[in-house]
């Protein structure tokens, strides 16, 4: 979902770093191989220089990115939250300013790949749709909706595999990723989760955010679903277009 988006953009990064700077700017240093602490640096230096992406590498604008139709929630009837909530469209903010606290994995042959985040602020806001129930409170509202993580956590774990194309040198194809976010505060405001009842809307929003940590349980296994999706389809055409051979250096 959309905190997926958060980690996309780092880890994509990651990534970028470790891949191949054959075409990255002349000012991003070579790493040598498996230097991990070395990636992670030039990661952040990344994310920080080309905030607005960059076509020459496959880069993904990362400040105000922008996504469209992205389940956050499906109800289950086994919770006591009983939630269906969708972004039609959003907007991030924050995502540049990612701090790698670590990454593993940056063999000269990788196999599994690894890294852990720190994220001071993400903002997400946009236009919405949900229907279900919280506690008591039935939900059935769409408008504009704003969250708010904060200090948050995030882990990201892939594993990959390198091949061989007709260059004759090795790209990274992604098998499968997971990705885990851990905010230490959540703030939701939705407008008009109840429709034509603007105070029953404001009384909901306030319970959500007295029981924030709750609600972000039922929340976290699809966010982070989603998480690992959008950081996958924002790392598969960076792998595409940069080999892995050409990063290190010798």
């Amino acid at each position: 979902m959309y905190f997926k988006t958060l980690l996309s953009i780092s880890f994509v990064v990651c990534f970028i770093v470790g891949s191949n700077a054959g075409d990255l700017p002349s000012d991003i240093a070579k790493c040598k191989i498996a230097d991990n602490e070395c990636v992670g640096k030039k990661t952040m230096e990344v994310l920080q220089k080309y905030s607005n992406g960059n076509p020459d590498f496959g880069m993904p604008k990362i400040s105000g990115l922008q996504l469209k139709n992205i389940t956050v929630a499906r109800a289950s009837n086994k919770s006591p939250i009983q939630l269906n909530f969708k972004f039609i469209q959003l907007t991030s903010q924050g995502l540049e300013d990612s701090i790698i606290v670590n990454t593993s994995g940056w063999t000269k042959s990788p196999k599994n790949l690894e890294a852990n985040l720190i994220l001071p602020k993400l903002v997400i806001n946009g236009d919405y749709e949900t229907d279900g129930r919280i506690l008591l409170l039935a939900l059935d509202g769409k408008g504009t909706g704003y969250f708010e993580m904060t200090d948050n956590q995030v882990n990201i774990k892939a594993k990959v595999v390198l091949e061989k194309r007709s260059d004759g040198k090795n790209y990274i194809r992604i098998i499968k990723i997971k990705a885990v976010m851990i905010p230490k505060k959540l703030f939701i405001k939705m407008d008009n989760l109840v429709k034509g009842s603007p105070e029953l809307s404001k009384t909901i929003n306030d319970v959500i955010n007295d029981n924030w940590s709750d609600v972000w349980q039922e929340l976290a296994p699809g966010i982070n679903n989603a998480l690992a999706q959008i950081i996958e389809s924002l790392a598969a055409p960076v792998f595409d277009k940069l080999s892995y051979d050409d990063f290190y250096v010798e």
